[in-house]
């Protein structure tokens, strides 16, 4: 039998059962007053209306987007693993613990992609699962139940693993080296939560350098594994002891963290095609997520970027190009990527105390603002643009942790916002090379349609009719 086709089978039931494990576990968390959260039934709604648009959406435009129909699939697929996620987090006790199991329901929902009809793509799965998790987030300042954010980051991860894997083309295997690595971290967060606290991180990051050896080297080849798990779990035990979750932001820690995966990931970055250096990603990423350092997190955003760029290159060889710091469209296309995130959180603090259903309409708006801003700016800047929009996004993560934000949103929706340029610059290509005036004549009907969507979001989110009260604060 096909050593892929019992990977297909294999990891989603390994992935379900360890699941069902870490929800009973509970991380070893023992909170007899453990609170049920309430269930957001208004964003539910909002979800399930965000799906359809963006089924019908794609629909539309399926003579301009290839595979659009599967593209809106996988978003749905994609926003409904963020919703499942927040709905185990809503269970009794779950919001204090998930840490092991929002690694398995992400490594769950992407090693099922293959099982679902019309082949969804899994870059189209991540923005689905970045936005959901971000709109489950609406109105409130912190959200006490993070799984669906948690989810969402480390989908992306498995999944960027995975292509990268696919298309080095080391061995059968390495196109599941995500899921594979995301069942071990899982499983290994189950077994470490009956450890004492103290032991936890270098009990991680032990464990899943074992296990790693063990199944990603010896039994399926995969090379450099035990090297490159063992030196991102290194790594990210330094990072979270320079990043702690409850303390003061400080930018030169934030920095300093930063640089060290920017240089792990350059170590790395030789053996296939950047296969080691998203195998790095997704295990820094599973470490983090184990400790529970959210803060943390916001570190990788650089890495992710230069692994998301790494699949982009690998997906569109003849249209990538070194970033040209002289190149204007490269720089705008480094703000826009850099800003739009942030602009995003920032609006999600503005209305985290109003709340309400024009607020969630707002954040629909908001979703589609997202996903059509990239798009305009790839066809007015060209792949100099997107290049730099790639590399911006990563930043993104950056600012916000240097603000002092927790919320991982910032990462989780510049890995989506990844995954879509991936997934749609195919069908920009014809109209990237435009004339000066017809980008001039594109802008203003570009420039337009934002305000119109900007004015919108003001409106649906009070910013107009704020208290004066407000206004004064």
């Amino acid at each position: 039998m096909n050593p892929a086709m019992n990977l297909n089978l294999i990891l989603p039931i390994s992935a379900a059962v360890i699941l069902l494990l870490a929800i009973i576990v509970r991380d070893g968390i023992k909170s007899p007053d453990a609170k049920t959260l309430a269930a957001p039934a208004g964003i539910f709604l909002i979800l399930a209306l965000l799906v359809g648009v963006l089924m019908v959406g794609l629909t539309l435009s399926k003579g301009l987007i290839e595979n659009a129909v599967s593209a809106g699939y996988g978003m749905g697929i994609g926003i409904f693993g963020a919703a499942l996620g927040y709905a185990c987090g809503l269970l009794k006790g779950q919001s204090e613990a998930g840490r092991a199991a929002p690694l398995a329901l992400a490594t769950l929902v992407v090693s099922l992609l293959p099982w679902f009809p019309q082949s969804p793509p899994a870059v189209a799965v991540l923005f689905g699962a970045a936005v959901g998790a971000w709109i489950l987030s609406i109105g409130k300042l912190e959200d006490p139940n993070p799984w669906a954010m948690r989810v969402a980051v480390f989908m992306a991860a498995v999944v960027a693993a995975n292509l990268i894997g696919a298309k080095a083309g080391l061995t059968p295997e390495a196109a599941h080296a995500g899921s594979i690595l995301g069942v071990l971290a899982s499983l290994v967060g189950v077994i470490i939560a009956v450890a004492p606290q103290q032991l936890r991180g270098i009990g991680i990051c032990a464990l899943l350098a074992g296990a790693s050896w063990l199944i990603g080297d010896r039994l399926f080849a995969l090379p450099q594994t035990l090297l490159v798990v063992t030196g991102s779990g290194i790594c990210a035990l330094i990072v979270s002891w320079l990043i702690d979750d409850d303390t003061e932001p400080n930018t030169l820690r934030m920095s300093l963290a930063t640089v060290i995966w920017i240089a792990a990931g350059t170590a790395s970055f030789s053996n296939g095609s950047g296969f080691s250096m998203a195998v790095l990603f997704v295990t820094a990423v599973a470490v983090l997520l184990l400790l529970g350092n959210r803060r943390a997190l916001l570190t990788l955003g650089p890495l992710g970027a230069i692994v998301f760029y790494r699949l982009f290159r690998l997906e569109h060889v003849d249209a990538t190009r070194a970033l040209d710091i002289g190149q204007h469209y490269a720089m705008i296309g480094m703000v826009i990527g850099a800003v739009l995130p942030v602009m995003a959180q920032e609006w999600l603090r503005t209305v985290s105390k109003r709340g309400g259903f024009l607020s969630l309409v707002a954040g629909m708006a908001w979703i589609i603002t997202l996903f059509g801003v990239p798009i305009c700016a790839a066809i007015m800047f060209g792949s100099k643009g997107v290049v730099g929009y790639l590399f911006g996004l990563g930043l993104a993560s950056v600012i916000e942790g240097i603000r002092g934000e927790r919320s991982a949103h910032a990462l989780s929706l510049g890995l989506g916002l990844s995954g879509v340029m991936t997934l749609v610059f195919e069908a920009l290509q014809p109209h990237l090379e435009m004339t000066r005036d017809e980008k001039s004549k594109a802008l203003l009907w570009i420039g337009g349609g934002i305000a119109v969507a900007v004015i919108l979001i003001a409106v649906l989110s009070g910013e107009l009719i704020r208290s004066k009260e407000e206004q004064a604060a």
